[in-house]
């Protein structure tokens, strides 16, 4: 392959170290979103949010829904913020899920994913998989890049700050120089 020595031993060293259930989590990324989104409202919004005692806060019963709401309440406020643990109906919140159209018409529904199928076969998708490839020195097939582009994905949302952590996997998408 045409990898450089130091990101075939990051990718050769790199653990899996996740478990099924942390798919559900806010990751660090996302916690800093709802921080500085709270700041940004509070900035706008001072006459309505300024006071968290006229504020209801509601979530579902994933931890990345109390997360969201507790980091965006800190970044608001400025201080952590405590609200009752009303546990709202998923139906309120992910009406989408409880829908019969929504299910049939999208989720359940192989037309939804012809846009993604298209790109896939074209040229240039092919061409993408190809350099991969090369540049790991294995034949790949595009599930394997796939998979790359989701860990890639998933660790810059758990390490935002890439000066401080890079993906291995990032590395396989990185043009040549």
């Amino acid at each position: 392959g045409e990898m450089c020595e130091q990101n075939l031993t990051n990718l050769r060293d790199w653990t899996f170290k996740w478990t099924e259930d942390d798919h559900k989590l806010l990751m660090e990324s996302g916690v800093k979103e709802q921080l500085e989104l709270g700041e940004r409202w509070g900035r706008r919004l001072p006459s309505l949010l300024g006071d968290s005692n006229r504020v209801q806060v509601r979530a579902t019963y994933k931890q990345r829904t109390w997360a969201s709401a507790k980091s965006f309440l800190y970044g608001l406020y400025g201080y952590p913020i405590s609200f009752p643990q009303n546990i709202v109906p998923a139906m309120l919140l992910s009406f989408y899920e409880f829908c019969p159209a929504y299910m049939d018409g999208v989720d359940s529904n192989n037309n939804t994913f012809v846009e993604k199928y298209k790109l896939m076969a074209s040229p240039e998708y092919r061409e993408m998989v190809d350099t991969i490839s090369q540049r790991v020195g294995l034949v790949l097939e595009t599930a394997d890049v796939e998979m790359a582009w989701a860990m890639c994905r998933y660790e810059i949302a758990e390490y935002p700050d890439v000066l401080e952590h890079v993906s291995p996997w990032c590395a396989l998408f990185q043009k040549m120089i």
